[in-house]
């Protein structure tokens, strides 16, 4: 090949995925050390009862965010769409749905389940699990085609 393969995945996601994306993952690879410490310290100062300690963790993440503002690396965040979905047997046109909803707006998808308070990266990561999971359903895939069935000799109820 003419490009390594970092370069041709860096392409890919760069120009495949829109300009707000590619403006989230190139601010990313710059200043994510500091985004992740900024996340970190938000996190706890909000369960902080000393207020010596908060005030030292405010006056830090004021400067972290000062410092993330000024980057020439900065442009802005990326907007979400929180989706609230159910777990169960809806759950594919659920997220059918929020798909939709998030395809032509260039905004990132968050998902909150039902009846949980997460949300944020690890509980979206989930919910593309349980997506992935609901589509190799051998009953699913019998009322809909999308894979190709092996002799079911596993027992196992995903393909």
């Amino acid at each position: 090949f003419l490009f390594s393969l970092e370069t041709r995945k860096k392409l890919l996601r760069y120009i495949a995925f829109g300009p707000s994306f590619a403006v989230h993952w190139m601010q990313e690879a710059k200043l994510g050390t500091l985004l992740r410490r900024r996340a970190t310290l938000q996190t706890e100062l909000n369960a902080q009862t000393d207020p010596r300690k908060m005030q030292e963790m405010s006056q830090e993440l004021s400067n972290l965010e000062e410092h993330v503002i000024r980057s020439s690396n900065w442009l802005g965040t990326l907007q979400s769409t929180l989706a609230r979905v159910r777990k169960g047997t809806e759950l594919l046109r659920q997220a059918e749905r929020a798909l939709e909803l998030v395809a032509g707006s260039g905004h990132l998808l968050e998902v909150q389940f039902d009846g949980e308070t997460g949300f944020g990266n690890a509980v979206t990561q989930s919910f593309y699990v349980e997506v992935s999971q609901a589509l190799q359903d051998r009953e699913s895939n019998q009322a809909v085609p999308l894979w190709v069935e092996d002799d079911g000799a596993s027992g196992s109820q995903y393909l």
